[in-house]
């Protein structure tokens, strides 16, 4: 249930979900599926990378407090997602 709440998160199609939930319990890959499900990562890592571009352009206009706690509150995943994508640059 909650890998279904993840996915609505992300605004994932109902054909995605299923996809993504047939790669996690199949001992074998299918590649198209697989491929699907890397091009909607990519997909989310342009929209992350354009909110997060405005976010920081945003937070420009805030005091060194502010943005410190600010940054704080995504710290732990950011450190999270840094390490994840280092796998992935090989």
């Amino acid at each position: 249930m909650k890998l279904i709440e993840q996915c609505q998160q992300m605004k994932m199609t109902l054909h995605e979900i299923k996809d993504r939930m047939i790669l996690l319990k199949s001992n074998q890959v299918d590649q198209s599926v697989l491929e699907k499900q890397v091009k909607h990562i990519r997909n989310e890592m342009k929209h992350l990378h354009n909110e997060l571009h405005e976010v920081l352009q945003a937070m420009d206009t805030l005091g060194d407090e502010d943005k410190k706690r600010m940054l704080k509150q995504v710290s732990p995943q950011a450190l999270a997602l840094f390490q994840t994508l280092m796998v992935f640059s090989g």
